[in-house]
């Protein structure tokens, strides 16, 4: 029966159109891991998550697939903007979804990131990338993925006032752990920290992440690490008393023998002891020397450098263990702060707070020095 509407009514019809898409995580993890669809689709197969091709089910399949993987491509561009991604009205996505997207698309291979870290990531490199990828053991197309988001962010944050990890949460919404890798990578770039040479080789990309966290959150100042004219900060009034720890230098007789007195007490080895007394004016030196020098900006871009060279090797050879290292060092801070051995007390202040992050360098150097090889 035909429905006639009345003259002058008109019929309002209310349309919903949703199209919220499938996401296939696993085949999403591939497409990040840079795969081409057949290598994806292989890779699916010999996890037996993929038919076998030639079956109804399995050109079904495959067709779903590379409809997957074309949206995926459609995605990527907007990736490249995770808040623009976050806003855009073309695809309907849950919040949670979109943030697991940008999530995978933006994580590091350790590996890759420490191949990156401390280098210039310019057009020229991106070129040539092929040997990071094979040592990293990725494959080439996620080595630039990554490659250019590490470029990306540290070029949308270098110059934004405030610290490195929160901006790197507000500009690419990543979650706080992958922020925190990411100002890494920002950090060491804006200071220029050499992290490149052979002798630091051994060294991980975890290595470098605990001690630039130590370094950001105990020597910037109070309130960020990039000023409001985008110039990237360390506390440089801090640095400068620093300066004043020749102080300590000239009392080594009496700290050599408070520290040694102290460590007598814990119950180290005589063998250790003897080592430690025989070379403590050295190490003692080394430690104010690094301390003092830390106001010069172009002494802070070989930090690491000196660690290992003035430090970590003198120490590698005494034998010690990296447990009796930190016990070292700690009772080094101890004797001044329980006043055996007198200092100003902003001085005072002054090297704990730099002893409490050169410690964690210091042991996090020795003990992968022992652990793995270390070119000489």
């Amino acid at each position: 029966m035909e429905l006639v509407e009345p003259p002058g009514r008109m019929s309002v019809v209310d349309v919903f159109v949703g199209n919220f898409p499938h996401i296939d995580w696993s085949l999403y993890s591939l497409w990040v891991e840079g795969l081409t669809l057949a290598e994806a689709t292989a890779r699916l197969r010999e996890r037996g998550q993929a038919p076998s091709p030639g079956s109804l089910e399995g050109d079904l399949q495959a067709s779903e697939l590379a409809d997957s993987y074309r949206l995926f491509g459609l995605w990527e561009g907007m990736l490249h903007q995770p808040r623009g991604f976050q806003e855009q009205l073309v695809f309907q996505l849950e919040p949670r979804t979109q943030g697991r997207l940008v999530e995978e698309y933006y994580a590091l291979d350790s590996a890759v990131a420490r191949e990156l870290l401390g280098r210039k990531l310019t057009s020229r490199l991106r070129k040539d990338l092929d040997e990071v990828a094979e040592k990293a053991g990725v494959s080439l197309r996620s080595c630039r993925r990554q490659f250019d988001n590490m470029k990306r962010v540290v070029r949308g944050v270098e110059e934004v006032q405030g610290t490195f990890a929160a901006n790197i949460k507000a500009q690419f919404l990543l979650s706080d752990q992958l922020a925190e890798r990411y100002s890494v990578l920002v950090f060491v770039a804006c200071h220029r920290l050499e992290t490149t040479k052979k002798k630091l080789a051994f060294l991980t990309f975890e290595d470098f992440h605990l001690v630039c966290g130590e370094v950001m959150a105990r020597w910037s100042p109070e309130g960020g690490q990039v000023d409001d004219s985008g110039e990237p900060l360390l506390d440089k009034d801090f640095f400068y008393l620093l300066r004043d720890l020749k102080a300590l230098g000239e009392k080594e007789k009496e700290h050599r023998y408070a520290v040694c007195q102290a460590l007598g007490r814990a119950g180290l080895a005589q063998r250790t002891m003897s080592e430690i007394e025989a070379n403590f004016k050295g190490l003692s030196k080394a430690l104010l020397a690094i301390g003092q020098s830390l106001y010069s900006s172009r002494e802070v871009k070989e930090l690491f450098v000196m660690v290992m060279d003035k430090v970590v090797e003198p120490l590698k050879q005494w034998r010690l263990t990296t447990e009796e290292v930190s016990l070292l060092l700690t009772t080094y801070v101890s004797v001044v702060v329980k006043g055996t051995v007198t200092l100003d007390s902003s001085l005072t202040s002054a090297l704990q707070r730099f002893m409490a992050t050169l410690t964690l360098l210091i042991t996090t150097f020795h003990r992968a020095a022992t652990c793995r090889t270390a070119p000489a």
